[in-house]
């Protein structure tokens, strides 16, 4: 069957249509680069695990100690990736952004610095000067100050979100 130039039927958008249609293709695009961003997240978690598990093994041989701190700070970036990931996928469901999943995200971090701080100081055995002893012990308590601030920050939230009239961000629908 053929037709005319006449009869096919009209499949061309109005300006109108077009500028209608507009945000919703940036918005599809938009959830488009936000499930790569999660799929390269998890990517990146899973190969971070691996590595380390291999540099936990590879360790061994300067001492169990060191292989352990070392595969417990690359265990709290995996759980850092995963937050990110796990709220990215809140928003993708529910479009919107939770701020908790950031403050986990905050003390998690601040727990890695300590702890790879702690580990770095303890690696000198005593070959450690004043001046870089009062700068790490200063980072400690730099990082714990975050860590306070941020379950307190956690637990306000909380107390907010139980008062009815007074919630943070607006319910999924």
């Amino acid at each position: 069957m053929t037709f005319m130039p006449d009869q096919l039927p009209q499949m061309q958008l109005t300006k109108d249509e077009s500028m209608r249609q507009f945000p919703v293709w940036i918005a599809r695009i938009g959830q488009g680069v936000y499930i790569l961003v999660a799929v390269s997240f998890l990517i990146a978690a899973v190969v971070a695990l691996v590595f380390a598990w291999i540099g936990f093994f590879h360790g061994l041989s300067r001492g169990v100690l060191p292989a352990i701190v070392n595969l417990i700070n690359d265990a709290l970036l995996i759980l850092i990736i995963l937050e990110v990931l796990e709220t990215i996928l809140n928003y993708l469901k529910s479009h919107i952004l939770l701020l908790e999943p950031f403050l986990y995200i905050g003390i998690i971090a601040a727990i890695r610095r300590i702890l790879a701080t702690g580990s770095y100081i303890s690696f000198l055995e005593g070959n450690i000067n004043k001046d870089l002893l009062v700068a790490y012990l200063s980072d400690l308590g730099m990082n714990t100050l975050v860590i306070a601030v941020l379950v307190a920050a956690l637990y306000i939230l909380s107390k907010i979100r139980e008062q009815p009239g007074l919630r943070d961000s607006p319910q999924p629908r």
